[in-house]
């Protein structure tokens, strides 16, 4: 009895982790309509959001966030924090992330604000078929928010960054996974020289299924080397810069539930500034 009560309670907590933070079409019209306080984020390019966006939403693009180079830097805490602020977002604003249906870019974002300190954001895959469906209201006006405050409280168990990274490698104990596709983690490409040393790959495009929403839990533990994590098992994630790398930080933290997974901040292309950074092939 206690072990099925057990197994119960972890098929729950999956199924729960994975629902607070995912929403299906129907739960996020229902949103839509009661709550006038919820702040909807096309995070689609800024060409797409001006064609077509859910009404009301307002739009935001990865490369807003950026520093520089190498791409995909992220500006500091301050400087993000004082963005999402003139955008009209502040740390417990309820949000719903949507983007083209690939899912990286919500992933991005839902990364970056759980970093900054956000309580409430959820993501939401677009689909046209479910969108018509469910009437979802569609413009091509955009929207913009009051601005407001965006009080800093930055999560350290979100992002590592890469002295502390190479020290922690040094040491061992953790699995390191490259979410780049397999010629990339080969180093058969021309931006690609290899990966890091002792990562495994895994596509970011296995963590989704054909609809490019979420796999399950189950799903996700079919994967071989996802299959004997536990929650307590420390994972690192990286990519070129850290939009594929967020795809499996979504996947491995809200729908397997684990504890202890982070994103190396400025993935290979930081790491791949430094000669004397070992790259494995």
């Amino acid at each position: 009895m206690k072990r099925l009560i057990l197994i119960f309670g972890i098929i729950f907590g999956y199924i729960m982790a994975y629902a607070s933070s995912a929403l299906s079409t129907a739960e996020f019209v229902e949103m839509l309509k009661s709550r006038a306080d919820l702040v909807v984020v096309d995070c689609d390019r800024p060409q797409n959001y001006a064609q077509a966006h859910i009404k009301g939403a307002i739009n935001i693009w990865q490369q807003d966030l950026f520093v520089g180079k190498p791409d995909g830097m992220l500006k500091s805490p301050e400087e993000l924090a004082a963005y999402f602020g003139s955008k009209g977002i502040g740390e417990n604003s309820p949000i719903v992330l949507y983007d083209d249906g690939s899912n990286k870019y919500t992933s991005r974002l839902y990364f970056v604000l759980k970093m900054l300190g956000a309580k409430d954001v959820k993501i939401f895959t677009k689909n046209m078929q479910e969108w018509s469906k469910f009437r979802v209201p569609l413009t091509s006006q955009p929207s913009s928010r009051p601005k407001t405050t965006f009080n800093l409280n930055l999560q350290p168990d979100v992002m590592i960054k890469l002295e502390e990274f190479k020290v922690k490698l040094q040491k061992g104990g953790f699995t390191l996974i490259d979410t780049r596709k397999p010629e990339e983690y080969a180093g058969n490409t021309d931006k690609s020289k290899g990966h890091l040393p002792g990562a495994i790959n895994i596509d970011y495009r296995e963590f989704l299924n054909k609809n490019n929403d979420f796999k399950t839990a189950d799903e996700l533990r079919a994967i071989p080397a996802l299959a004997k994590l536990s929650s307590e098992d420390e994972v690192i994630l990286y990519c070129n810069s850290g939009v594929l790398a967020s795809v499996g930080y979504f996947a491995l933290k809200e729908v397997l539930g684990l504890t202890k997974v982070k994103v190396l901040d400025g993935g290979y292309n930081y790491w791949a500034l430094d000669e004397n950074n070992p790259i494995e092939k």
